[in-house]
């Protein structure tokens, strides 16, 4: 099930749209399927303190297999849908069981723990192993996004509206 709020219905669709293929291209049958996917567009998120300046974020609730995404829309729906993707990898990470977070505020990677102190003590967080993953395969995947819907030009808004007609 997959649930996007905020934003404006236009970008909720091109976002649903996103997720849907992104997943198919990166889980594998059945790990996808029973997972409640929910996606919270805005603005910013000024809390987050990632070398892109809070643009999206992950988390995993595996008691209730629910992958919570938060992106933002500051940039533009295909700028969202570029920031899914790198999310999108991270909801692969947790599925896969890569990647674990911990109520503490840690993470384990793989076999390796990391307390919430180290990874904030990371001047840039993409040197993180997870993150090293998620920008390694971002623009692979959005590029195959975009070249499956046919968007030449990613910054026209009518590309915006072919792809929600294209379905």
């Amino acid at each position: 099930m997959i649930s996007v709020k905020g934003g404006n219905k236009t970008q909720r669709e091109l976002i649903e749209i996103a997720i849907t293929f992104y997943a198919r291209k990166l889980m594998k049958g059945s790990v996808w399927k029973p997972v409640e996917c929910r996606v919270d567009l805005r603005r910013r998120y000024p809390r987050y303190t990632t070398s892109r300046k809070g643009v999206g974020a992950t988390w995993y609730q595996p008691r209730f297999n629910i992958i919570d995404i938060n992106i933002s829309i500051s940039f533009g729906g295909m700028a969202a849908v570029a920031i899914l993707a790198h999310e999108m990898i991270h909801a692969n990470q947790f599925l896969t069981g890569l990647l674990i977070n911990h109520d503490t505020g840690g993470c384990t990677w793989k076999t390796t723990e990391y307390s919430e102190a180290l990874v904030k003590m990371v001047a840039d967080p993409r040197y993180l192993p997870w993150e090293k993953q998620a920008y390694a395969g971002e623009l692979t995947l959005f590029n195959k996004f975009a070249k499956h819907y046919g968007l030449e030009n990613m910054d026209d808004p009518q590309g915006y509206q072919f792809m929600l007609e294209q379905g």
